[in-house]
Parts: C-alpha cells; sequence; structure tokens
C-alpha cells in the first residue's frame, strides 16, 4: 500500500477524480508529485491532460463540455470560431476581436463558463501596414480543442477550412460564421436600396455556404469566386433578404452590431412590403 493508508489513498484518489491536481495533492500529502502519478496508475486513474493542468494550476476554470452537445449556442460558437477563432497545436483557443467588440468576446466567456481575464493586444490589418487595439482570450483544453476539430476548427484553417456534414445547414452556425467573416451592407440601384450579405474565407466553406444559401433561396445564381488568397461569396436583393431573415430571426447568439444590421435590412423590407398597393 506504499506510504499511504488505505484512507488517505482513497481520498487523493476522490479529489483528483473531482479535479484537484497531481501537483497540489503532492504538495498537501508531503510527496513528490510522481508519487502520486504512480498511484493513479496502479490504481488505473485516467490522467488530467496537460493543458488541464496548466489552466488549475493558474487557478482558471472552464466548461470543457460545452461543445459535446450541438446545441444553438454551441454552434453558433463553433461558426464564430471558424471564422474567427484560431486553435492551435497545443490546444490553446485563442480569439482576438476589435477593441469594439469586447462586449462579444464577454459573451463567449460566459457561454465556457470561464474564469480566465480578457487582455488586451494589437492586431494587423494583414497587409503589414497598421496595427489596432484588440481584446484577447485565451483558454487551455484538450478536450475543447478536441472537439471543436471534430466540427472542422483546426489548427491553420484559413486556406483549408470546412465545416462537418452535422452543422453544414445549421442556421446558428452559419450566423456564426457571418458575424465573424460576413458583412451587411447596402447597395444602390437607380432610385432603389438593396441588402447585400457577403462572406470571405476558404473554397470548400464558402461551397457549404452555397448550398445552405439554395436551400433557402433556390433561384439564386450567386457563385464562390476568387478573391486574392482567399475565396468571396455575394447574395443581394431578395436573396440576402431571405437568408438574412433566415439567419438573424429570433437568433439568439449574435454580434450585435451584426444583429442591428440585420434588423434594419428586415424592417425596411417588411415597410417596403406595406407600402405596396394591394388587390
Amino acid at each position: 500500500m506504499g506510504r499511504f493508508s488505505e484512507r488517505e489513498e482513497q481520498e487523493i484518489i476522490d479529489r483528483y477524480e473531482k479535479g484537484e491536481t497531481a501537483s497540489a495533492l503532492a504538495r498537501e500529502f508531503g510527496c513528490s508529485k510522481s508519487t502520486i502519478n504512480r498511484m493513479l496508475d496502479r490504481r488505473g486513474i485516467k490522467k488530467h491532460s496537460r493543458s488541464y493542468a496548466i489552466r488549475t494550476g493558474h487557478g482558471h476554470s472552464i466548461n470543457e463540455n460545452a461543445f459535446d452537445i450541438v446545441t444553438p449556442d454551441s454552434a453558433y460558437w463553433i461558426g464564430f470560431l471558424m471564422a474567427d477563432g484560431c486553435v492551435s497545436k497545443v490546444n490553446a483557443l485563442n480569439l482576438r476581436l476589435a477593441e469594439k467588440d469586447i462586449d462579444h468576446i464577454k459573451k463567449f466567456k460566459w457561454f465556457l463558463s470561464a474564469t480566465h481575464e480578457i487582455s488586451t493586444g494589437e492586431k494587423g490589418t494583414g497587409y503589414g501596414k497598421d496595427v489596432s487595439v484588440c481584446s484577447i482570450f485565451q483558454v487551455n483544453s484538450a478536450h475543447l480543442c478536441e472537439e471543436l476539430k471534430e466540427y472542422g476548427v483546426v489548427p491553420n484553417k484559413t486556406f483549408i477550412a470546412k465545416v462537418s456534414e452535422s452543422l453544414a445547414f445549421n442556421r446558428h452556425f452559419w450566423r456564426g460564421v457571418v458575424d465573424g467573416d460576413g458583412c451587411i451592407s447596402w447597395y444602390k440601384s437607380g432610385h432603389y436600396l438593396y441588402p447585400k450579405l457577403s462572406l470571405v474565407g476558404s473554397e470548400f466553406l464558402l461551397q457549404q455556404f452555397r448550398s445552405f444559401v439554395k436551400e433557402i433561396y433556390p433561384s439564386t445564381n450567386a457563385m464562390v469566386t476568387p478573391l486574392k488568397n482567399i475565396f468571396q461569396f455575394h447574395i443581394s436583393g431578395k436573396a440576402a433578404e431571405a437568408v438574412i431573415k433566415e439567419l438573424y430571426t429570433n437568433a439568439g447568439t449574435a454580434l450585435d452590431r451584426k444583429e442591428a444590421k440585420a434588423r434594419e435590412v428586415l424592417a425596411f423590407a417588411a415597410e417596403r412590403k406595406n407600402k405596396r398597393p394591394k388587390g
């Protein structure tokens, strides 16, 4: 049985399985971390991941099961991370947004039940000329990152991004993608204003979005086209209006400024409809 009594050994195991680390238990019980680990191995106890140990060692906690089940919120954040997030090869999940969007990072932090702080840094324009102040949120979790990879949120995804079939027609997922890498705007033709919805990203992801759009508005002829080293997809008029309505009606989680633009489009469309002659 070693240096611990049966009662002490069971207490160590119980506390480890409830979330305490081998390092913390070793300090309390006056032994080395390797002694605790050998005991856990002998008893067949599943070890905490390295990212868990790092996170807990810094006094932080998160809900590591946030992406285990697809819900409207989890689907949205998978989409947003597909567009604007970063998953590293060492299981770090990073979200870096313009300072004006710090409230959106706070929503993500709340979704993860995370205790981590939001920091401030700089974000380049992508052309090596200008930088802007941004808000940064990062957590370390092997389990979160593994779950995200199952849906297609992988390291270095800029040019290869594609979503798993399970979310390919999920409106909450696509709202997240549009909030991250899309644009809702207006264009003028003659005396009339028309809504426009644009999205940039990898060719495969945009082809998947095009399939989603055609489910909503089958008659659209819009195509995915090259844009420098990535791709773009645009719809306008009735097609844009229909897709915006699908994405943002009773939206739940959304980027505030993007949702406000969507509401503006839908209010304009409703007003225009009411002004049409009847009969």
